[in-house]
């Protein structure tokens, strides 16, 4: 799970970082607050539901106000108590989604993985990595496009 959280950071990363790459670490902070609040597919949690037991506050609820959550009344040793419970049935909640979304998963991959294949005039993207010295090499694009398909050479050769 860290590396798929990893490759979603370079992934956003690449996206906005600026032309001289010097500029990552500044988004970090900004990506990783979109992503810990962000309800996942798999689990339909949000990150800080699953680790904190509780949404995060962010800068416009501190501006806007947020309505008092029922826990803010509690004693603290019945806060304690009530959010070990809570967080015991969302994690068993989502260990149970995420055991259907990779059953789910596998399921789709077996019925309708096929080969693509492709024709002359569709619109592609050709990944084309390209390591320039002083950069980072997750941090660049490496998509380029669209192309149009020229020519099939064959099943999986393509002029672009």
């Amino acid at each position: 799970m860290v590396e798929r959280h990893n490759r979603t950071i370079c992934h956003y990363l690449s996206k906005f970082v600026s032309e001289n790459q010097r500029d990552w670490d500044k988004l970090v902070p900004l990506f990783l607050l979109s992503y810990r609040n962000s309800q996942h597919e798999s689990t339909t949690y949000t990150p800080s539901m699953l680790t904190i037991g509780r949404e995060m506050k962010l800068p416009t609820d501190l501006m806007l106000g947020r309505p008092l959550e029922e826990t803010q009344e509690l004693y603290l040793p019945e806060f304690v108590k009530d959010l070990r419970e809570r967080m015991d049935r969302v994690h068993e909640f989502a260990r149970e989604k995420l055991k259907m979304q990779s059953d789910k998963m596998k399921q789709r991959i077996d019925t309708t993985s096929t080969e693509t294949a492709f024709e002359p005039g569709d619109a592609v993207w050709l990944y084309a990595p390209k390591r320039m010295k002083g950069r980072s090499p997750k941090l660049q694009r490496n998509w380029e496009g669209p192309s149009t398909i020229i020519k099939k050479i064959n099943d999986l050769v393509y002029r672009i």
